[in-house]
């Protein structure tokens, strides 16, 4: 007899999705510990690292939130070395491939030997869509390395889907063995992650992912269009717990693709019971959404640039999120000095322009 829980095949279920198998790249590890100030220890990494091998994740992501080196490089400490979390995570989780990301710049060819030699089966190596090029040395080092590749584009929103796919299929060239496109601001629709993965399927047959955040609450549907486009891989944390409004919840990612006839290997009430016991308690004194988390996904505006944009919000005496749209509006990949002082004296009282 049938779950009565489940659908039955071919009953109400989108056409081409059922008996899909989707890898869930489990973030909660890397992702996560931006709501924590980048804190998980290496017991922490440990425990989560055991609880999600032992529910069937085979793709576990740990580390830094910015990525390897990024501790070294000051952008927020944390209690053990890169090393020392791989190392702890790959105890913990043998049936699991363990992987880190990695921004060219701030992380090192170093330190992507240094992670290798610690264990790391794969590296996610993420820069801005619009300069993906300037990442290929490291994607062909890493390739020598001996890693799975994947290339993030970051900001994908950044470049036109015709560019994203020319660019997939340069990235694919050069070694990568998936493409990620990434909705960093959370502010795509359904039909603009339509757009991105037909360009990519058409100038590639590498296999594609997709890592969503949630600032205008479409990450999930935009995962599941992913899916219907062709992603082979789809990330996800545990509550949704990532940076700024947070990406999509594993459990309810485990759900919604249950329900579609996706298939992922993992069962929807043991991932629930383990939300509950192991990240319940942290998740019940944060709060991911807030109005900020609105005012950037509406104008593609990246949690990154707000200390800066904040700054000048106080000196110029300026409603923050007013400036945040209209910096985003402006450019959405990069945050030039020069034109954040001219938006922020344009919507400011002219008294404040004369400080």
């Amino acid at each position: 007899m049938a779950d009565p829980g489940s659908r039955m095949e071919g009953e109400g279920m989108p056409q081409g999705l059922s008996g899909r198998r989707v890898e869930i790249l489990e973030c909660t590890l890397r992702e996560g510990s931006y709501a924590v100030d980048f804190k998980f220890t290496e017991n922490d990494t440990a425990v989560m690292a055991g609880v999600l091998d032992r529910l069937g994740f085979r793709w576990i992501e740990v580390g830094h939130g910015v990525g390897l080196g990024a501790a070294k490089a000051g952008k927020g400490t944390m209690p053990a070395s890169d090393e020392r979390l791989i190392e702890a995570a790959k105890r913990a989780a043998p049936h699991a491939q363990i992987g880190c990301f990695f921004i060219p710049g701030i992380g090192t060819a170093d330190q992507l030997k240094s992670a290798r030699s610690a264990g790391l089966d794969f590296i996610r190596i993420g820069y801005n869509a619009s300069e993906i090029e300037d990442a290929c040395s490291y994607l062909t080092l890493a390739r020598e390395l001996g890693f799975k590749v994947c290339l993030n584009f970051m900001k994908t929103y950044g470049v036109s889907p015709e560019a994203f796919g020319e660019k997939a299929r340069a990235g694919a060239a050069a070694g990568a063995d998936v493409v990620y496109c990434v909705d960093s601001a959370g502010s795509m629709l359904p039909e603009d992650v339509r757009k991105y993965f037909s360009a990519a399927r058409e100038s590639s047959d590498c296999e594609l992912g997709f890592h969503g955040h949630s600032n205008l609450q479409f990450a999930l549907a935009n995962s599941v269009e992913a899916v219907r486009c062709g992603a082979n891989f789809i990330d996800t944390t545990l509550y949704g717990l990532g940076r700024s409004a947070g990406n999509v919840p594993t459990e309810i990612a485990v759900a919604v693709f249950q329900n579609l006839g996706i298939e992922t290997g993992i069962d929807l009430f043991d991932v629930m019971d383990a939300a509950e016991e192991f990240m319940g308690p942290l998740m019940s004194q944060m709060q991911l959404y807030d109005m900020m988390s609105v005012a950037m996904g509406c104008s593609q505006f990246h949690s990154s640039f707000l200390p800066k944009v904040a700054a000048a919000a106080r000196k110029h005496g300026v409603e923050l999120r007013r400036l945040v749209v209209a910096m985003g509006k402006l450019d959405p990949v990069n945050l030039d000095d020069e034109n954040l002082n001219r938006v922020a004296c344009s919507l400011a009282w002219p008294a404040a322009c004369r400080r």
